[in-house]
């Protein structure tokens, strides 16, 4: 994994991301620092935190869904005691 791969996987990372690494891979902080530092790849950490980003990709898609839902709602309900 090049530095910019790395940098890009870090960006899709949420907030808190190094515990859940570190709770999913049960290996030491230090290895999953090494990971992230680019100083020595793991291939069980990446795969842990390809796992996280997709979980917290899955979470956005599905605010942004229901956020949309809210609003379509809203606009249904103003247009509705507006007639």
């Amino acid at each position: 994994m090049d530095e910019k791969e790395l940098e890009e996987l870090k960006e899709r990372l949420p907030r808190g991301y190094f515990k859940e690494v570190l709770k999913r891979t049960e290996v030491s902080e230090k290895t999953v620092a090494n990971f992230f530092s680019g100083k020595r790849y793991r291939q069980d950490v990446h795969e842990a935190a390809l796992a996280v980003a997709e979980q917290h990709q899955t979470a956005l898609e599905t605010l942004r869904k229901r956020q949309q839902q809210v609003a379509a709602t809203k606009d249904k309900n103003q247009e509705q005691s507006n007639a």
